[in-house]
């Protein structure tokens, strides 16, 4: 059994969540965190892991009315993040001021929105028309 802090994912020091709560719309940090709760915790493959946090999350969308990207293109989206964990971790024992400030950058992204609106607004509401 690991200890607590060997199950923290890198770099984030934070414990893989078991839930998504609060009124807010879900961090970058909530849905990566959910993520490895999935994959590493409950054994679950990296695209299962994927679908189970977007579903999880499109419903922080729904109740806000936001129109929101496909279940699609949102996993593709957790899958850029993922990848972008995984690339700096790759590095993470290279003592480079580079690839410093890539983790300091990555850390300070985690506290946005992880953003699944869609792209272009509504028919019939385009900007610039009354």
């Amino acid at each position: 059994m690991a200890t607590r802090a060997a199950s923290n994912p890198w770099l984030i020091d934070k414990a893989p969540i078991d839930e998504i709560t609060g009124a807010r719309l879900p961090s970058k940090e909530q849905v990566l965190l959910r993520y490895y709760h999935h994959h590493r915790e409950m054994g679950k493959t990296a695209s299962g892991s994927r679908k189970a946090v977007v579903e999880q999350v499109l419903p922080f969308w729904s109740r806000a009315g936001i129109p929101t990207t496909t279940v699609i293109h949102a996993g593709t989206k957790l899958s850029k993040l993922v990848k972008a964990y995984n690339d700096l971790k790759k590095n993470k024992n290279k003592d480079r001021p580079k690839h410093r400030m890539d983790e300091e950058i990555f850390k300070g992204d985690l506290q946005e929105i992880f953003d699944l609106a869609h792209s272009s607004p509504p028919r019939g509401r385009r900007e610039g028309r009354g």
